[in-house]
């Protein structure tokens, strides 16, 4: 009796033993398994990024060689198209495209396609700058210098645009703290530099 009940507690004893054996290894084959997956997902993702980097950069390429040799309906295609392609990246496009009309000075199509951009991406400091250069050719003061105050906001490189717009609409005290804010970031910008000497004379001078 004393035997029997040794055996069914040896027997037990390799049973769970067996069960936490069986379920360790289902365990770690699982995680094995899922590692793996995740390396190749990563592995995919890594490759379909480094391919969609090498499409944007010969977008890049092609529209500025369309551009450069103003073929307009080549690049107005060549901005479509990557739009479809590349979804992710067509608040930029976007710009591209209000770039293109606004070299034909074709206005009211680039300011559609900047706000479009907007629209987008939200947070695009060059779809704003863009914008703002574009009101301003039109002498749309307020709306020029509304963007470009949201552009340089979003992006401090846009501060010597700004500036230059405050001084066109006259504000001189706001355009010369502009660029001094300009100019703290970059002090070595002579455009910025030269412009804010121009300023502060036109103030000086009452112009």
């Amino acid at each position: 009796m004393k035997k029997n009940i040794i055996l069914w507690t040896i027997f037990i004893i390799v049973g769970i033993i067996f069960s936490i054996w069986t379920i360790n290894k289902i365990r770690i084959a699982s995680m094995l398994s899922s590692a793996q997956s995740s390396q190749k997902k990563w592995n995919d993702d890594s490759k379909n990024q480094n391919e969609n980097y090498n499409l944007r950069q010969s977008y890049g390429l092609k529209y500025e060689e369309f551009l450069n040799k103003r073929q307009y309906n080549k690049v107005i295609d060549l901005c479509l198209n990557e739009i479809v392609r590349d979804p992710k990246h067509k608040g930029d496009t976007y710009v591209d495209l209000g770039q293109v009309y606004n070299e034909q000075q074709k206005y009211d199509s680039a300011i559609y396609y900047y706000t479009k951009a907007i629209t987008y991406q939200s947070l695009n400091a060059k779809a704003y700058a863009s914008r703002g250069w574009t009101y301003n050719l039109l002498n749309m003061d307020d709306k020029a210098l509304s963007d470009l105050f949201k552009a340089a906001y979003l992006d401090n490189n846009y501060l010597f645009s700004l500036g230059t717009i405050q001084e066109k609409a006259k504000q001189y005290d706001t355009a010369i703290k502009t660029y001094k804010k300009q100019l703290e970031i970059h002090p070595d910008y002579k455009e910025c530099q030269d412009a804010l000497n121009e300023v502060i004379e036109k103030k000086k001078n009452g112009l």
